[in-house]
């Protein structure tokens, strides 16, 4: 985090860079990196189109059905974090939704940027 340069930030002078190939993403202010960050984008049956997204909605938390963990019957986790476009349940679990934090929608494609587990790869 660069303070001098966030502290210039407007939402007309910011943009945010995601490279797929670094998996890293950057906060920019009128050009300059006020926030480098890394990140995990989608895997290799849902993965993170490219391209330019206007961000269409924020919310604090959001509720899907798409993030979670899968469970026993006794409710222990059996995997956390998973996706339900990509995850395979282990036999006899079921799944239980987590909600997602600090998210951004972008574009009528339905992505989300948000908060959560980097795993160190997309």
């Amino acid at each position: 985090v660069v303070p001098r340069v966030l502290d210039k930030a407007t939402p007309d002078n910011t943009r945010i860079t995601v490279s797929l190939s670094r998996q890293r993403a950057s906060l920019l202010v009128d050009g300059e990196v006020a926030i480098d960050t890394p990140v995990s984008t989608g895997k290799r049956r849902g993965l993170t189109p490219a391209g330019d997204y206007a961000i269409t909605g924020k919310a604090v938390t959001l509720e899907t059905d798409l993030h979670g963990d899968f469970i026993d019957r006794a409710g222990n986790v059996l995997r956390s974090g998973v996706s339900t476009r990509i995850d395979s349940a282990p036999s006899g679990s079921t799944f239980r939704p987590v909600p997602v934090k600090y998210c951004l929608q972008l574009g009528p494609q339905g992505l989300v940027l948000h908060a959560g587990r980097l795993p160190g790869y997309p």
